[in-house]
């Protein structure tokens, strides 16, 4: 198998070659004329995209605003993530879609009005074979701003005022999105909703919100089920490893959850039975996500996401975030900045002088 793999990898190399110097494969790339399902095109369009004015922006934008490491260790863009907001009053400069719907560059300030649709979605991969398919999840999340880029003090956006914190928030979450490069246009209703849109709603006094929006490319059902029958494998023989076998006089019409020892003092070992075994759930689901409790980084990880696309806008209060707040059913608040009292270093010589 992986003989055939090289030659195919040989083979595509090949035709790029073939064509990458072609007078009319050039002009029509440079005139938007675009079909990846050629390899030269492929080709040149990958390398416009990684060494272009794209990658370059979206990176520095999440490394400034410290998207990622406040969500993410790192990331490698795979896919061009792009998005539309409703916005029907725009800047002459932007370019306008059908409808009031425009593009919107990497960290851009959009008004809190143009965030209370969910926005139109395109997602374009960058890989060779462009007859197959692939399926994505989108997240959007609420990150935070930071304080004070000197300092590096960073603080998370959402306010916990029972515990006096900040935290994060989830704001949306598509599962099962298909594109592939020659379908790259992500319609409405397309994928299954796993987390309904939240609107950004910023509180009053706060600076402006982060609204990063991330690409994960889905693993295959089958890995999932593999990956799960294997924990529950490992987990059946952690509990034999940790406990003897049942004694064989015990009744066997009574089904005997894996034995649990209780450590004790003395020379016998206690041991407990379960006459019904709790069904067992499955670590990697798609149900019972809470926006307050949702930690990016623990359910990649356990569901074997990899991200390969991101995109970020942002929002600050204005007169329509109470009209939201509204129609949520959020009880709308007001903080501000309490300065700390500060000391100066000369201070404490100066009390002892005193």
């Amino acid at each position: 198998m992986e003989y055939i793999n090289e030659l195919e990898r040989g083979r595509y190399v090949q035709l790029i070659f073939r064509d990458i110097n072609n007078p009319e494969v050039r002009w029509r790339f440079k005139n938007g004329d675009i079909d990846l399902r050629l390899p030269a095109h492929q080709h040149l369009y990958k390398k416009n995209w990684t060494e272009g004015v794209y990658v370059l922006t979206i990176m520095q934008r999440l490394n400034t605003m410290k998207i990622i490491p406040d969500s993410l260790h790192s990331l490698n863009p795979k896919v061009e993530f792009r998005l539309r907001f409703h916005e029907k009053k725009t800047p002459s400069r932007l370019r306008v879609r059908k409808d009031g719907w425009r593009d919107t560059s990497p960290g851009e300030l959009l008004p809190s009005k143009a965030l209370m649709k969910p926005p139109r979605m395109e997602i374009i991969p960058h890989y060779r074979d462009w007859w197959e398919s692939r399926k994505y999840t989108v997240v959007m999340m609420d990150l935070g701003n930071y304080s004070c880029p000197l300092t590096c003090s960073y603080v998370l956006d959402v306010p916990d005022v029972e515990n006096d914190s900040f935290t994060t928030k989830l704001h949306w979450m598509v599962k099962d999105i298909v594109a592939s490069p020659i379908k790259t246009i992500i319609e409405k209703g397309s994928g299954q909703t796993v987390v309904p849109y939240l609107p950004p709603h910023p509180f009053r006094g706060m600076k402006y919100h982060r609204y990063p929006l991330f690409v994960f490319e889905q693993p295959s059902g089958e890995w999932l089920e593999s990956r799960t029958l294997a924990y529950q494998q490992h987990k059946e023989q952690v509990l034999q490893q940790q406990s003897p076998p049942p004694s064989a006089t015990q009744s066997t019409d009574i089904k005997v959850s894996p034995l649990v020892s209780i450590p004790n003092t003395s020379s016998t070992t206690l041991r407990t039975y379960a006459t019904e075994s709790s069904p067992r759930k499955s670590k990697y689901a798609w149900d019972n996500l809470d926006r307050d409790k949702f930690n990016i980084r623990a359910w990649a990880n356990q569901m074997g996401m990899k991200p390969v696309g991101a995109h970020l806008v942002r929002c600050e209060w204005d007169a329509n975030v109470p009209i939201i707040l509204e129609s949520l059913g959020i009880q709308e608040r007001a903080f501000k900045k309490i300065k700390s009292q500060e000391t100066h270093p000369l201070d404490f010589g100066r009390t002892e002088a005193s």
